[in-house]
């Protein structure tokens, strides 16, 4: 602590740190949203040095004797001038005759704020918590799996910023929900990454800073098998922490569809490896029939009596959709490649009038699920905004029923009935009706 007077004091000041209580405050019994601050108890620092020049004083304090009073401190320092009247730095002031801070005093705690006198008093790396590292794209929902030859590991110590707040204590205390939101709460939330392997070797050049508390590193091209990352960390206040991260790589699995008997009307999130009917959909797989509508023409096929297809489909591609028949319960199962990063994202041209659409998810989500990072919103307004689209149908079926999707739908609607969501989703086809020629920009 650094003192000093711009008038002469009867003595030297004296230094305080005071432990801050939050409530939220009332006007004629109705809660205003905005909390009050008072003391809750209060530790005297040790004196004072003196230092050479005139009204200058001086003295570090041990953060370890100020844990009991939080971890947002507040500061104050108050001395009398030479007519007995006490003085004090913003955040309090001194009723009639009172010569020192005292529980229940009222905070202006932004005053104190803005001085530079409210004390953040971190002592953990991460409030302790445990860092979050997943590795990215995952295999399903598991964050140490991956099925990418070239993986970014995602790291996040979102803790680190979220430490302490001044909030209300007791059984409904806290900040947000039913309280407002914090005024004051950790303000340094910046995490170092000091050191950084991958399966031994220094990988500080592949790490990226996403933010104060989260970073990417970029794997590159990673064999089959189990990798580790090990780190060291430190916070804007000195605590260290380190840490490892074990994940795999496995072999690429293949894409699922579940197929009911009957007519499906489905699609693939991305051209396959081999885009050959026999491949994608085998002819002794219990599917007798497969239709798609491609710039305005159909292209059929069948199984013939050799238990061969034959007919104009030959080839299964991201983009279209595709009516299945099929006599028994069956699964397509395309082996998807991983999307070329140097590759230009797919796009399906789309005519006046009717188009049988697939989706296209770069993200590969599970069928059934939305396309999309974190599984999407499934909104055809948005999956369909890049052309002048008025109406959408899909066919489930599981149920066997038609599911008509129009721009004003929204499938958030409460009112929506559930057995039938207005969403795209992968795996299923679309018969969509555009105004005019455009172009699918998944």
């Amino acid at each position: 602590m650094d003192v000093r007077s711009d008038e002469e004091v009867r003595r030297r000041p004296t230094v305080y740190f005071v432990g801050i209580d939050t409530v939220e405050g009332t006007k004629n019994g109705t809660k205003t949203g905005k909390y009050v601050y008072s003391i809750r108890s209060v530790q005297t620092g040790g004196a004072l040095v003196e230092q050479e020049d005139p009204l200058h004083w001086r003295r570090a304090y041990e953060a370890s004797r100020l844990t009991g009073l939080g971890e947002l401190i507040g500061v104050i320092v108050s001395a009398e001038d030479e007519n007995r009247n006490v003085f004090s730095t913003p955040g309090w002031k001194p009723a009639s005759r009172q010569d020192n801070p005292s529980d229940d005093d009222v905070l202006d705690v932004e005053a104190m704020d803005e001085a530079g006198l409210l004390l953040e008093l971190d002592t953990d790396f991460n409030d302790d918590a445990t860092p979050e590292l997943r590795v990215t794209p995952r295999r399903g929902q598991e964050d140490d799996e991956t099925e990418s030859a070239r993986p970014i590991v995602a790291m996040l110590f979102s803790a680190e910023g979220e430490e302490y707040a001044l909030c209300p204590s007791g059984t409904n205390g806290g900040c947000g929900g039913d309280n407002p939101d914090a005024e004051f709460s950790d303000s340094h939330a910046k995490v170092y990454i000091t050191e950084i392997t991958l399966n031994g070797g220094d990988a500080s050049a592949r790490l990226s800073r996403v933010d104060d508390a989260q970073f990417a590193l970029q794997a590159g091209n990673l064999a089959q098998g189990r990798h580790e990352v090990v780190y060291k960390a430190v916070d804007e206040a000195g605590n260290e922490a380190e840490g490892e991260f074990a994940f795999s790589v496995v072999a690429r699995g293949a894409y699922e569809i579940d197929i009911s008997p009957g007519w499906n009307l489905i699609s693939v999130p991305g051209t396959p490896v081999d885009p050959s009917l026999n491949a994608v959909i085998p002819p002794s797989g219990g599917i007798s029939a497969v239709m798609s509508y491609q710039d305005s023409n159909w292209l059929t096929a069948a199984v013939d009596e050799d238990g061969s297809w034959r007919g104009s489909l030959t080839e299964i591609e991201a983009g279209y959709g595709y009516w299945v028949y099929a006599t028994s319960f069956a699964t397509v199962a395309p082996l998807i490649p991983e999307p070329e990063t140097t590759s230009l994202p797919p796009t399906v041209r789309v005519n006046h009038g009717w188009n049988l659409l697939g989706v296209i998810d770069l993200f590969q989500n599970a069928a059934g699920k939305a396309p999309g990072a974190g599984d999407g919103d499934g909104e055809a307004d948005n999956y369909f905004g890049s052309f002048d689209w008025r109406v959408a149908y899909t066919f489930d079926g599981q149920y066997h029923r038609w599911v008509r999707i129009a721009p004003e739908d929204d499938k958030d609607d409460e009112e929506e009935d559930d057995d039938e969501p207005p969403e795209i989703v992968n795996g299923r086809g679309y018969w969509v009706w555009s105004a005019e020629p455009g172009t699918l920009v998944p």
